[in-house]
């Protein structure tokens, strides 16, 4: 046999090993109700903050702009 085939059947050998024995991903555990709940309440909360914010910003750069002279 030459080198190339020896080479070749070992690296395909050694693939099949290796796949063999290392195991596939695990599942993820689903969430629970509890935290799904947690979760949507904490969206809902960020959301909130982040709306007012952003109009709070925004009235104050419209009344920085107003009092510029041009």
């Amino acid at each position: 046999m030459s080198r190339l085939i020896k080479a070749t059947s070992f690296i395909a050998v050694l693939w099949v090993s290796v796949a063999a024995v290392i195991p596939g991903p695990a599942e993820a555990a689903s969430p629970s109700k509890a935290d799904k709940a947690t979760l949507k309440r904490a969206i809902v909360a960020c959301k909130a903050e982040a709306k007012g914010k952003k109009g709070g910003s925004l009235a104050a750069n419209t009344s920085t702009i107003a009092s510029r002279k041009l």
